[in-house]
């Protein structure tokens, strides 16, 4: 979230071109629950330093993570469309078999995809809903993103 001016420094001489930050959520209680944090001002702040060595800035959001209502995904989305980055990257919620997310599941009452495991150099789990975020706040949520996508072509719109 915070780039100090040696780290600043050590980009802007590597000559990046694009640089995908995880957003992921503005709702305090899920950054909270997952133990991030969010300071508006120093994400915006440290956005200012990269675009200003002119580099396209991508933001990721994550669908389906427990304690995210509907009404607070929306909000991380329009407040990522309001930073106008060069692309919006919307993944669903995968559980990957080392996170708290994963040994939890149950508690946190999230139901993944029957037989939708990805393998790779592990299991991840295809995540269906949580008890805050059900397949139908999924349906509403893609909706409205869809409407974006064709009213904004500034920005890069990617649903995964």
């Amino acid at each position: 979230e915070v780039c100090s001016s040696e780290v600043l420094d050590k980009i802007s001489k590597l000559r990046i071109e694009k640089i995908q930050i995880w957003l992921q959520s503005i709702s305090i209680e899920v950054n909270k629950e997952t133990k991030r944090w969010f300071n508006k001002k120093r994400f915006e702040e440290t956005l200012w330093k990269l675009e200003n060595l002119w580099i396209n800035i991508s933001l990721d959001l994550i669908m389906w993570l427990p304690w995210e209502w509907l009404k607070w995904f929306l909000k991380t989305f329009n407040y990522a469309v309001s930073l106008n980055p060069k692309g919006i990257y919307i993944n669903t919620l995968f559980l990957n078999p080392w996170t708290e997310l994963y040994a939890k599941q149950k508690e946190y009452w999230i139901e993944t995809k029957k037989g939708n495991t990805t393998k790779l150099l592990f299991h991840v789990k295809s995540v269906k809903c949580s008890k805050d975020f059900s397949e139908k706040d999924f349906i509403v949520a893609r909706k409205y993103v869809n409407y974006y996508i064709e009213k904004i072509k500034s920005i890069d719109f990617v649903l995964r």
